[in-house]
């Protein structure tokens, strides 16, 4: 998979102690739905320990990726998170990094 174009974010959640599962449960949830959106290109989860969990996700363009921001079940997660978190999702944009700018000085 290229990410040489489109929009790649990573949200990073912090479940409150003892609510850990049931934030897995729900971004689970988000996640299968998510992936039927129209531009997902990726929308994976991964966790440290028991309370940390990390969502990268792929959009083929800006503007699909708003309308994802626009779906009930986006909305849905959103609504009901907020007995689940910790802290506030930490929400960061990436830029592809140009690999054909890169040089390799040779030893």
């Amino acid at each position: 998979m290229r990410f040489d174009d489109g929009v790649t974010l990573t949200v990073r959640f912090r479940a409150l102690p003892g609510r850990a599962e049931d934030l897995r449960t729900a971004l689970a949830e988000l996640a299968l739905a998510s992936r039927k959106d129209a531009g997902c290109r990726r929308y994976d989860l991964f966790r440290r320990g028991e309370d940390d969990v990390l969502l990268l996700e792929n959009w083929s363009a800006r503007d699909l990726l708003d309308a994802h921001l626009a779906q009930e079940h986006v909305l849905r997660f959103q609504a009901g998170a907020g007995g689940l978190l910790a802290a506030a999702p930490e929400i960061l944009e990436w830029e592809p990094f140009d690999l054909t700018k890169t040089r390799t000085e040779e030893k």
